[in-house]
């Protein structure tokens, strides 16, 4: 998902905005179609990823289109504006499945949104159309294909290839580590990191030497601004991700929440990360400031990350559960939203796309990283706690059991056997979050 952003803002740049926006919307189409129509979970899985690359790409293709028709005071309210039905959408997404489910089924829940998703966006694509092809000011086509060896230059295929490729295949074996047991013992995956940082050498060298119009300008890197904000949003999202990545299986295990109840608790965060984008758009909007949203938000984030090692205890109750994940989603939103202003401020609209998607880019770095940290101390201990804290009584196989499916093995509530394993859960996230 993340190696993906640049090969489509590059697209933008050279194609269109527009055009890049039916394919991304293509992908979507295509993967509804398999995934609704999969007879084995092959299929099932190839639909998926043309449906990740059509979401990677329309996110970002949102975001660029926001920001090449709002102002830079506008800037930041107009993009977290295209995410507004991400307010309230987690707590009515779990009644519209429970009714697809148990009415027309799970095929045509997703099958649906291959005539929902172009028929949605034909109004937007049609009103931009109109726009681009009024407007053709040169900052938003800073040059012309001609021909195929046009195209070919302009893209910056070997530049593509190097990036998107090396960044793949780091971010393959970061994943695989952070979930399997056997995480560095495969040896494929040290293969995979050495191939991926090679490429990514010799793009930097490339990029920088022997191409006109490169695919990541190289310049990027030395620019504070750019850089900075790349670096900390890459932090953001590593210490975000290594203390979210297993919330849900510590909300079922160690309150006996349901499954929807869970999600609702861990999807709070997001809804009042994105309200906090919007009130802090509109202060930007009202103030024509921006760093004071990303000091704040800093700052907030540091107290929710106090308040959390505090209170992610199996005795905590629900008004403490929300308490923290409000106060880090209003930290996230407020930070979010003032960083990639900074990050656009400074720079001409011929590079709007570029400098977006390599901000987008280290943002799904930094979440791999931290779901391999966390991934590493959860996968890594969770044995060892079950063991020390089901005491003598526990067998083998009952570890084991835990320690493989621990959601769907769980023992009944209020058991030895239960708390035992409440306890071993509940041992990691401290350490998660003080890493953070």
């Amino acid at each position: 998902m993340a190696s993906v952003k640049p090969i489509f803002a590059t697209l933008a740049d050279t194609c269109g905005r527009i055009e890049t926006y039916n394919i991304t919307i293509l992908f979507y189409i295509i993967g509804y179609c398999l995934c609704a129509a999969a007879q084995s979970f092959g299929v099932y899985v190839t639909g998926y990823f043309f449906y990740i690359i059509g979401q990677s790409g329309t996110n970002l293709l949102n975001n660029i289109i926001a920001s090449d028709f709002s102002s830079v005071k506008w800037r930041a309210f107009a993009i977290q504006s295209v995410y507004s039905p991400v307010i309230f959408m987690p707590f009515v997404s779990g009644f519209i499945l429970d009714n697809v489910v148990g009415g027309i089924g799970w095929r045509w829940g997703i099958g649906m949104f291959a005539i929902i998703m172009p028929l949605g966006v034909s109004l937007l694509i049609f009103m931009a159309f109109y726009l681009q092809y009024r407007t053709q000011k040169p900052e938003f086509f800073p040059w012309k294909i001609s021909s195929t060896y046009g195209f070919y230059k302009n893209v910056d295929i070997v530049g593509i290839i190097l990036i998107s490729g090396g960044t793949a295949l780091l971010l393959c074996p970061i994943s695989w580590v952070g979930v399997f047991q056997d995480r560095w013992n495969v040896p494929w995956v040290y293969v995979l990191v050495g191939v991926g940082a090679l490429m990514l050498g010799a793009a930097y060298v490339y990029e920088k030497q022997f191409t006109s119009r490169p695919f990541i300008p190289v310049n990027y890197f030395t620019d504070r601004t750019i850089l900075l904000t790349c670096l900390l949003i890459l932090l953001d999202r590593i210490a975000f991700w290594v203390t979210h990545v297993y919330m849900y299986v510590w909300l079922v295990v160690t309150h006996n929440f349901s499954a929807q109840n869970a999600l609702y608790v861990t999807y709070i965060n997001t809804s009042f990360q994105y309200l906090a984008g919007l009130a802090t758009g509109w202060a930007i909007r009202q103030r024509c400031r921006y760093k004071w949203g990303s000091v704040t938000g800093s700052v907030i984030r540091c107290i929710g990350y106090g308040l959390m090692l505090r209170l992610r205890g199996s005795n905590v109750g629900m008004t403490e559960l929300l308490l923290v994940q409000i106060v880090q989603g209003l930290g996230t939103g407020m930070m979010e939203s003032s960083n990639l202003v900074a990050a656009q401020v400074f720079i001409p609209r011929a590079a709007l796309a570029k400098v977006t998607s390599l901000w987008y880019l280290c943002g799904y770095v930094g979440s791999s990283i931290g779901s391999c940290i966390a991934g590493g101390i959860y996968v890594g201990q969770l044995k060892e706690r079950l063991k020390y804290h089901l005491g003598s009584n526990a067998n083998e196989v009952q570890v084991d059991l835990y320690y493989d499916a621990v959601l769907a093995a769980l023992p009944p509530w209020g058991t030895d056997e239960r708390i035992g394993v409440n306890d071993a859960v509940s041992s990691h996230p401290h350490l998660q979050i003080m890493l953070s």
